[in-house]
């Protein structure tokens, strides 16, 4: 099992997880995701940049994404300032 982070702990939200939750469908927007991610930024390039892109506004995923970031940002968001939403 790996663990990404502890449930129930307040802590700041990292550059990156804020950068998931807050993109905006767009290459460069993806390229920073990836810059942000890749642990070899050599293997980030402008067509992998462009591809992922392309996945990520393929009809209903935009949608899709949303409603999944705004939920786990909404809660990560209440658990980094302490103030609890249902």
């Amino acid at each position: 099992m790996v663990l990404m982070g502890a449930m129930g702990v307040r802590f700041p939200l990292s550059e990156g997880i804020d950068a998931v939750w807050g993109y905006t469908p767009s290459i460069p927007n993806m390229r920073r995701l990836l810059d942000i991610f890749a642990y070899n930024r050599e293997l980030v390039s402008d067509e992998l940049a462009e591809l992922r892109y392309k996945a990520s506004i393929r009809p209903g995923m935009p949608l899709r994404l949303m409603k999944i970031a705004l939920a786990k940002y909404v809660r990560l968001r209440s658990l980094s300032t302490g103030e609890m939403t249902a």
